[in-house]
């Protein structure tokens, strides 16, 4: 059994986030501006190679800016097409509720065979700043 899979830390008050993402490299930075960014893959999906490591990247957030992680079971559902995976991934970054949107993504998918997950991080603006 493998598992894809990311690992983050995030420093709140910089939006510096620091990641490992072992596996398929489905993550995706999405700026306020609406500027996708695919992030690469740090390794093999875990369970592959025996004391396999994995890079750490790091990854910085502007106010509005939101990091997307998807699981295949996600990218299969939008029929294995990562175009059409990014256009649900940009709809959801930028609707105003996207906890609703991404029910409603997972709530309209019966022919999903694989775990569906996805973990959205958004960097909200501060009081003061220009989005805020």
């Amino acid at each position: 059994m493998t598992y894809s899979s990311p690992h983050l830390a995030q420093t709140s008050d910089t939006g510096t986030i620091r990641y490992s993402n072992a596996g398929y490299g489905l993550a995706h930075h999405l700026t306020a501006e609406g500027k996708m960014n695919q992030l690469s893959p740090s390794g093999p999906p875990l369970g592959i190679v025996s004391g396999q490591h994995w890079a750490t990247e790091e990854l910085h957030l502007e106010p509005g800016d939101s990091l997307i992680t998807p699981s295949d079971g996600v990218l299969e559902v939008a029929h294995d097409n990562l175009a059409e995976l990014q256009t649900e991934l940009t709809a959801i970054a930028a609707a105003v509720n996207p906890i609703a949107a991404i029910k409603a993504l997972i709530n309209g998918l019966s022919q999903a065979t694989a775990d569906l997950t996805l973990l959205m991080v958004r960097r909200f603006p501060q009081k003061g700043d220009p989005l805020g």
